[in-house]
């Protein structure tokens, strides 16, 4: 026999299976489970401020995955009887990285994914920084999207640029530098962190 389903079970429901003779005398009941072909939602997730713990809520008894952006494992954990889980990252991420998590159910579905952005605690480097040879302005390299400000010994900012994508950067001195003064360069990223300062000398012409 073949029994066409009015509305398709694919949720690993139990069903049963009667026969009935002629007579309509119905047999015991066979029971059958559909196959669970159905993702589960996705789940609702943060990362701790620290960037070491994902936490959140999702189905009872569902698994969670946290992945990095090339699809590595960053850590798994199944979700509570109260519908609540946290993952403990193998690694912590502290560095703006971009994330994903996902439930899978007992068969295997996975639900669609949920960005998350880990938080950036991580200071830029790789800052040089030279002057030009009348003063006026100071030039080289940082983390892309960083402010590169160039202050006085004293602290007064005498004046900042963005770097480019390209790596590097001009900042024009206002005013200008040109009596051997001790200056310092750093760099700010955008979610406030600040590198190490680098020293430098204005020309002296």
């Amino acid at each position: 026999y073949s029994v066409v389903l009015t509305t398709p079970q694919t949720n690993g429901e139990a069903l049963q299976v009667v026969q009935t003779d002629p007579a309509q005398n119905p047999s015991p009941p066979a029971i059958v489970v559909a196959p669970d072909g159905t993702a589960p939602p996705a789940p609702i997730a943060s990362i701790s401020a620290d960037g070491t713990t994902v936490d959140g809520t999702g189905v009872s008894g569902s698994t969670i995955i946290v992945r990095d952006a090339t699809g590595a494992s960053l850590g798994t954990a199944l979700v509570d009887g109260n519908g609540v889980f946290l993952v403990t990252l193998t690694t912590p991420q502290r560095d703006g990285e971009l994330l994903e998590v996902r439930q899978a159910d007992g068969s295997g579905n996975l639900s669609l994914p949920v960005p998350l952005v880990a938080p950036d605690l991580t200071a830029p480097v790789g800052l040089t920084a030279s002057g030009a040879p009348d003063g006026t302005i100071v030039t080289g390299s940082g983390e892309v999207g960083a402010t590169v400000t160039v202050s006085t010994a004293g602290g007064v900012a005498l004046g900042s640029a963005v770097v480019g994508a390209n790596g590097s950067y001009v900042v024009t001195l206002t005013p200008a530098q040109a009596n051997g003064e001790a200056l310092s360069a750093a760099q700010r990223d955008p979610a406030g962190n600040l590198g190490t300062p680098l020293a430098l000398l204005a020309p002296d012409i």
